[in-house]
């Protein structure tokens, strides 16, 4: 069985972690822009706007990490807690989708697939087919789950608090951000303004699917540490100091001896 151990510490230490990853690839790919693309192979491993790069790799597996901590907290001790087990499954199986999105660029080819449907969808110049149809789905999966979110939020708010943040930040930059790429910047004409939206967007999604891990995070570690009456753990794991069993075994030894010499 793989175990493994982490602390709201180590949590904390990710979340900073993963911050400083993602401000670095975002100043590679400005700098990149400003030098005038320099060097073709840094340009195509570092394009925050490309596919089959290190960016997309590492939100990737940023979003897959995240659907496993949620997957994870649903098959915790405490799963008799709110919110169920069915409600973590589902939203971790939805972060792993996103995951595989990412990394298989699904939303980007969703226009081939519904080219008879895409010309009736709301679209920015000819541009984000994918929105209208993530947003569709995204509304259901809110309007069917909120009760879970009410019972979450009761019982681990600042977790939940956290993870709807994080949310937000995420939805600013593939969203929000995304249009005015799509309405302004996409006509070639400023070169060097696309890259700073694209390295905010990019950075937003990427910061914001941070904060969420940092979230579920807490929110697994806490519903872990939840006793419950069914749930007891089998065996518990205690360490005490070399140096302690030391001193008792001594005090032990005295004792033993000043009973000889008082009987004696």
């Amino acid at each position: 069985m793989l175990q493994f151990r982490c602390s709201l510490q180590d949590a904390r230490k990710l979340l900073f972690s993963l911050f400083a990853v993602e401000i670095i690839l975002a100043v590679i790919f400005v700098a990149d822009y400003v030098m005038g693309k320099p060097s073709y192979s840094i340009h195509v491993l570092f394009d925050l706007d490309g596919e089959a790069c290190i960016p997309a790799w590492f939100s990737s597996m940023q979003l897959f990490l995240t659907g496993a901590v949620f997957l994870l907290a649903g098959r915790a001790p405490a799963a008799s807690r709110p919110p169920s087990a069915f409600f973590l499954t589902l939203i971790g199986a939805c972060f792993i989708f996103l995951s595989a999105d990412e990394a298989g660029m699904i939303h980007e080819r969703l226009r081939g697939l519904v080219k008879h449907a895409a010309a009736a969808m709301p679209q920015v110049n000819s541009h984000g087919a994918w929105i209208s149809i993530y947003a569709v789905v995204g509304t259901i999966l809110l309007l069917s789950s909120y009760r879970h979110l009410l019972s979450m939020f009761k019982f681990f708010r600042r977790e939940t608090a956290i993870i709807m943040s994080g949310f937000g930040i995420m939805c600013l930059g593939a969203v929000g951000l995304e249009i005015v790429s799509y309405a302004f910047l996409r006509n070639g004409a400023t070169p060097l303004l696309y890259a700073l939206e694209v390295a905010l967007e990019e950075f937003f999604e990427m910061a914001g699917a941070s904060v969420i891990l940092y979230g579920v995070t807490r929110f697994a570690i806490n519903r872990l540490q939840v006793p419950t009456m069914d749930a007891i753990p089998p065996a518990a794991t205690f360490s005490v100091p070399t140096s302690a069993i030391a001193d008792c075994s001594s005090t032990a030894m005295g004792q033993a001896a000043h009973s000889v010499d008082a009987t004696g």
